[in-house]
């Protein structure tokens, strides 16, 4: 059987800028397979089976900014992403 897959985890401190959360920032790095033929696809209906609703594809905001009421989620299934989550002094490389 195979283990469950375990998150990288971060924690930030209040800046005083943005808010944030005593939740940890969590990075699941390779939590889909490669083999599939929409990977895209893929991972959409896996948002939506979360009831991970309201998505888009191909870009994030260029700014920082928090949602108060809920939670982002973001899967890279081509390329890289470079995030800066919350502080900008500090970055999270998120890739396959």
């Amino acid at each position: 059987m195979a283990q469950p897959l375990q998150p990288e985890k971060a924690y930030f401190k209040d800046d005083g800028s943005i808010p944030n959360s005593a939740l940890p920032f969590l990075v699941y790095r390779q939590a889909f397979t490669l083999g599939s033929s929409d990977l895209a696809g893929t991972i959409a209906e896996h948002f939506a089976r979360n009831d991970w609703t309201g998505s888009w594809r191909a870009s994030v905001f260029p700014f920082h900014h928090y949602h108060s009421t809920t939670h982002e989620v973001l899967a890279v299934y081509r390329g890289t992403a470079t995030l800066q989550p919350i502080l900008p002094e500090r970055s999270c490389n998120a890739f396959l």
